[in-house]
């Protein structure tokens, strides 16, 4: 770990909790994107956030990386009122649509953004290796397929080794083994202690990787628990069914839709 990290008695508190979020509530207008969102996130947990489009994930997202300010509610890292020093220190991010600047090389881009962290490039070799990238570590990023971007954009967002990593999307544009080999990272984090936060689409991942889930719907984050939980809330052994069935309880045509808009990304 960095010397960032604070030490794990000190930061925890007696409960464990890392990242909470209190009565969180955001409008744009009329349309209310959070509606008293309510969850805490443990240190090495790894929990998955689902909902269809407009439900609300990316704005709560943006809320934990202090890009917007709450309208009400407060979030709190360390038991401390979160501020944009500890997203830059301590939290990592990928975001959906990861485009850094076709111009430079992978190794490059990760030299130039790891010089200000003091790792050398020794350490950027092992961050390569660790996504798979280490082979295309000379090519020009404009020539990167859309996995290898996002592997790149993985790098980035634990080259600092953060406390908080947020994955938007991660498993965008990977074949099976870059999939198979997030998984396995992101297993490494969690038992290093990393507090992961995955928003996705790919409801199988979120299955086989999440220690918790959060459903968000219409603005409202409607359960939050483990998938076994869930699953037995709606009586079912599908988390595709139990998901329809949480978000469209008296539709199933309507809740077809849903499924498409949640798959289709958003």
């Amino acid at each position: 770990m960095t010397s960032e990290r604070l030490d794990e008695h000190q930061a925890l508190g007696p409960d464990g909790c890392v990242l909470r979020c209190r009565r969180l509530e955001k409008r744009f207008g009329r349309v209310a994107a959070l509606r008293g969102i309510d969850v805490e996130l443990e240190s090495g947990e790894l929990f998955g956030l689902l909902g269809a489009n407009g439900a609300g994930k990316t704005t709560l997202l943006r809320c934990l990386l202090t890009q917007l300010t709450p309208d009400a509610g407060e979030l709190r890292f360390h038991d401390a009122p979160l501020t944009p020093r500890h997203v830059q220190a301590s939290f990592g991010f990928l975001p959906e649509q990861f485009q850094p600047p076709g111009h430079l090389t992978g190794e490059e881009l990760l030299v130039e953004f790891a010089w200000g962290l003091r790792i050398e490039r020794a350490g950027v070799h092992a961050l390569l290796a660790r996504v798979g990238l280490m082979a295309q570590r000379a090519k020009r990023i404009a020539a990167y397929s859309r996995g290898m971007l996002q592997r790149l954009g993985l790098a980035m967002a634990i080259v600092k080794d953060p406390e908080v990593l947020i994955l938007d999307e991660p498993m965008l544009g990977l074949d099976p083994v870059g999939q198979h080999q997030l998984l396995s990272l992101l297993r490494e984090l969690r038992a290093r202690h990393t507090t992961v936060l995955l928003s996705s689409h790919t409801l199988s991942h979120v299955e086989r990787a999440c220690d918790r889930i959060g459903v968000m719907n219409e603005g409202a984050l409607v359960f939050v628990g483990t998938v076994e939980a869930f699953l037995q809330r709606h009586q079912t052994r599908s988390l595709e069914e139990a998901f329809l069935r949480q978000v469209e309880p008296h539709g199933p045509t309507r809740g077809a839709e849903s499924l498409r808009s949640f798959s289709e990304g958003g």
